[in-house]
């Protein structure tokens, strides 16, 4: 449940709340799901608990800057100019942080990926035959059979250039 004093709780809702964004997000994915696409299939897809998990990621989670985190530097000192100073003084910090979701928004949103991985599931599935026949047709053409490499490491030397 949503804890702005749990660090791990934080930490594992806002991973949650990216991994859900990326598939529907562009950047440097050549393939990207359609929200409206997903809401016409039938099945229950939320529109607006999506709406509200992506506005979460964009203006909470991917940003430092933004109105559920707050930290003022405050100076304190004892006495007055009239009354005279005291040796007490000192400076402090007041944080306040928020993890911008509701326990029952948390709740909607893990009942609404459930329902987004039903329907992804059931598309897979449908097209199955599809990419079967595809495969075996260029299988049979070229008699080439190319395997998906088991292990793929990402090279850094072009994340300059993904990023733009």
């Amino acid at each position: 449940m949503p804890d702005s004093t749990n660090l791990q709780t934080t930490a594992l809702i806002f991973s949650g709340v990216v991994s859900y964004a990326r598939c529907f997000k562009s950047g440097v994915r050549k393939v990207r799901l359609d929200p409206s696409q997903l809401a016409a299939t039938g099945v229950a897809f939320d529109l607006e608990i999506h709406d509200y998990l992506i506005a979460l990621r964009d203006k909470h989670v991917a940003h430092s800057v933004n109105d559920f985190e707050e930290c003022e530097a405050v100076a304190v000192v004892v006495g007055g100019p009239n009354s005279g100073w005291r040796d007490g003084s000192g400076v402090g910090v007041i944080m306040k942080r928020s993890v911008g979701i509701s326990a029952l928004l948390l709740k909607q949103a893990i009942e609404h990926v459930i329902n987004l991985q039903k329907i992804v599931t059931d598309k897979v599935e449908s097209l199955r035959f599809e990419v079967y026949v595809e495969f075996k047709d260029a299988f049979e053409k070229d008699k080439k059979w190319e395997c998906a490499p088991l292990l793929h490491f990402s090279g850094r030397r072009d994340i300059a250039k993904r990023r733009k």
